[in-house]
C-alpha cells in the first residue's frame, strides 16, 4: 500500500514539474542580436549574455550573434561581459509572442 501512495505522489509531483516547465516555456518572447567592438565595429565571438537575477543566458556564436528564447516577460536587465572589456548592463522590456532585435549602436 505504501508503494502505491509513493507512486501516486511521485506521478503528481512529476506532473506538477512538467506543468511548470511547459508554462515557463510558452512565453514565446525572444531576443536576437549581435555584439560589436565599440572601437572597430567588429563582431565579438563568445561574449557572455545573461538575464540578471536568473540562470538564463548564453554566448555569442563565432560571428558575434546570439539568440535567447522563451524569456520571462516584463522588464529584464541584460548583462554582457567579455574578458578585456567593460561589463555592460542594459534594461529591456519583453512581451509575450514577440522578438526583440537590438540595434547595433546599443550595447548587447
Amino acid at each position: 500500500m505504501k508503494n502505491r501512495s509513493r507512486s501516486k505522489f511521485l506521478l503528481c509531483l512529476l506532473g506538477l514539474v512538467c506543468a511548470i516547465a511547459v508554462s515557463a516555456a510558452e512565453t514565446d518572447s525572444h531576443i536576437i542580436s549581435h555584439v560589436l567592438d565599440g572601437a572597430n565595429g567588429e563582431h565579438l565571438a563568445y561574449v557572455s549574455i545573461q538575464l540578471k537575477g536568473t540562470n538564463i543566458g548564453g554566448l555569442t556564436d563565432e560571428s558575434g550573434h546570439y539568440f535567447l528564447k522563451n524569456l520571462p516577460l516584463g522588464k529584464q536587465t541584460m548583462v554582457c561581459s567579455f574578458v578585456g572589456y567593460q561589463t555592460v548592463e542594459r534594461e529591456v522590456t519583453l512581451y509575450k509572442d514577440s522578438t526583440l532585435t537590438t540595434s547595433p549602436t546599443q550595447p548587447c
